[in-house]
């Protein structure tokens, strides 16, 4: 990426001013993400508004929600597919399913859930695990945009192309378009199955917890917090999984600091699924 201030000093003031403007008029805090992650989207976003410097696009963004919008959507930190690493959902079939047929009702939180393609993903395993009846999806995302292709369900057809290969390795037992028919042209997920799902926005770093969880998936949630945030971020998680319940974490998101090592128990030495155990 192109230097988008000759003087470094000048450019890490500019963007510290931008990132307090963003938090006192939308109330959205990026002021703990690491420094580089967020230099890279404010970059694309001065790129992608056509303006001269990060000082003229807070300037924009203060004043203009739709140059907001496109920043917060450049910030957005995950990049999800359908069943992205089926290695990791045949691990859940195997070692999470059973534990979730324990309970009368699960409970599974996908936090920072970007176009719902994990969600999506675990209400078909659920399906075919025979839990969908008994059991609630809750996708969350703070950037709406994602939010409402979340909620859509709709991917093109060159999409689900290449992940019906990602569903065969993960485990799957049926065709992957069996749950995506055609509507208007466009493959959009099986409405019976999207009864079982919630789709809200929710800001992973400031919002408090909004239930108590058998299952969360935070893969790559906190490749790009510095260390206290991730503390607040890895408390969150914690007040939001019941006792036993299972955290799903990415493979770049770094050791577990809170509370200790000894809350959890790691259930898959290669994935990293840990059950609450205290």
């Amino acid at each position: 990426m192109a230097t988008l201030q000759r003087n470094p000093e000048v450019e890490a003031t500019e963007i510290q001013l931008l990132l307090e403007g963003m938090y006192r008029r939308y109330g959205v805090d990026y002021r703990d993400y690491s420094y580089g992650f967020v230099r890279r989207a404010v970059g694309d976003t001065v790129r992608a508004q056509r303006v001269r410097s990060v000082t003229a696009l807070t300037e924009r963004l203060l004043v203009e929600p739709a140059c907001m919008r496109r920043l917060l959507l450049a910030l957005s930190s995950r990049r999800t597919r359908l069943f992205s690493s089926p290695e990791f959902y045949r691990a859940l079939r195997r070692l999470v399913v059973p534990l979730l047929r324990t309970h009368p009702f699960a409970r599974l939180w996908v936090a920072g859930c970007a176009g719902g393609e994990e969600v999506y993903s675990l209400a078909i395993l659920l399906r075919e695990a025979g839990l969908a009846e008994r059991s609630r999806i809750y996708g969350t995302e703070l950037c709406e945009e994602l939010l409402a292709r979340a909620r859509a369900g709709a991917y093109p057809a060159e999409e689900l192309d290449e992940a019906a290969a990602r569903y065969a390795r993960a485990g799957g037992t049926r065709t992957l378009a069996e749950y995506f028919p055609a509507v208007g042209g466009r493959p959009t997920f099986d409405p019976a199955l999207r009864r079982g799902l919630v789709f809200a926005q929710h800001n992973i770093v400031t919002d408090r917890s909004i239930n108590e969880f058998h299952l969360i998936l935070g893969r790559d949630l906190l490749v790009h917090l510095n260390d206290s945030l991730r503390t607040r971020v890895q408390q969150l998680l914690y007040d939001s999984i019941g006792r036993f319940g299972i955290l799903a974490l990415g493979a770049k998101d770094g050791p577990l600091s809170f509370p200790d090592q000894a809350a959890y128990e790691r259930i898959s030495t290669r994935h990293r699924l840990y059950r609450r155990i205290r």
